[in-house]
């Protein structure tokens, strides 16, 4: 348990030290108590981007214990994290079945990562159907909710997507991801002040969780809102940003074109459109931009 302890507190190294003391001492723990170990160990090692060694471990856990949905969804989310979305799916599916020792934990949380998967290969009704299963399963999953209200707007469905960021963020009011989201959301509406103050909390106010995107995408959508309201060099200075964070993002690469244009700087803009291109050549913004610049 103090391992486990560790990784909450994002102290991978001594986690891994405490897993690999209680793993010696194979005489006073069990089966069970042996699994535990390799899972938290798995844990540590994905934490302190070991993932190799992390599969190792979560594999242990699981032939210890087959029925250990924790551990399951754990290596379901790492094989997500290593872009592997197929096994992720098929291990997420896993955790399903057998149904069993989920910890802390849930049904709900293997629904929502396997939706991330299946977003990730836009399979998006199929997403759409896993993440309503996961709030159906836990009303209470600021995570589960976050991830519909997000997949709601990549389908144009921005109202209904209001209703589950609302949602997110009243169950986990500094929750980051779930204020980005927000964030986006409100850009999409045209509620650009709104979508400042979101974007704003996440970063002054927020825990830091960001999720897949990071903190690339707060400061990508601080440019979206900033450029609709017309604060032009202030968009700029958070696009850079975003792109310091990732320079491969093509989302803010075409939105920076976006703000160039805005400001009668065609050929700046023009180079930032055909960056967007260049990463993404199936961004329908990024040739929107390039074309009419």
């Amino acid at each position: 348990r103090r391992c486990k302890a560790l990784v909450n507190l994002n102290k991978f190294e001594d986690s891994m030290d405490s897993c690999e003391t209680a793993l010696r001492v194979k005489q006073n723990c069990g089966e069970a108590s042996s699994a535990m170990a390799w899972n938290y160990q798995g844990e540590a090692q994905a934490g302190s981007l070991k993932p190799e060694d992390a599969f190792y471990s979560y594999n242990w856990a699981i032939q210890l214990n087959p029925n250990y949905s924790a551990s399951w969804l754990n290596q379901c989310r790492l094989f997500h994290h290593q872009k592997q979305y197929d096994q992720a799916i098929n291990t997420c599916d896993r955790a399903l079945a057998v149904d069993q020792d989920w910890e802390d934990s849930s049904p709900s949380m293997a629904f929502t990562q396997k939706a991330k998967s299946l977003k990730a290969l836009r399979w998006y009704d199929e997403a759409l159907e896993n993440l309503n299963q996961a709030v159906a399963r836990d009303e209470k999953n600021p995570t589960a909710w976050t991830e519909l209200g997000r997949l709601l707007d990549i389908l144009g469905k921005h109202g209904e997507a209001s209703s589950a960021h609302t949602q997110a963020v009243t169950l986990a009011e500094k929750y980051s991801l779930a204020l980005v989201n927000q964030c986006y959301n409100l850009n999409a509406l045209g509620m650009y002040e709104d979508g400042l103050k979101s974007c704003q909390k996440a970063g002054l106010e927020g825990d830091g969780r960001w999720g897949d995107d990071g903190i690339g995408f707060a400061w990508n959508q601080q440019g979206v809102a900033l450029t609709g309201l017309l604060r032009y060099e202030e968009a700029l200075g958070a696009l850079n940003r975003a792109i310091g964070v990732n320079g491969e993002d093509d989302s803010a690469w075409a939105n920076k074109s976006v703000a160039f244009w805005y400001m009668g700087r065609y050929e700046e803009a023009l180079s930032a459109a055909q960056r967007a291109v260049s990463l993404n050549p199936s961004s329908t913004l990024a040739w929107f931009n390039y074309g009419r610049i």
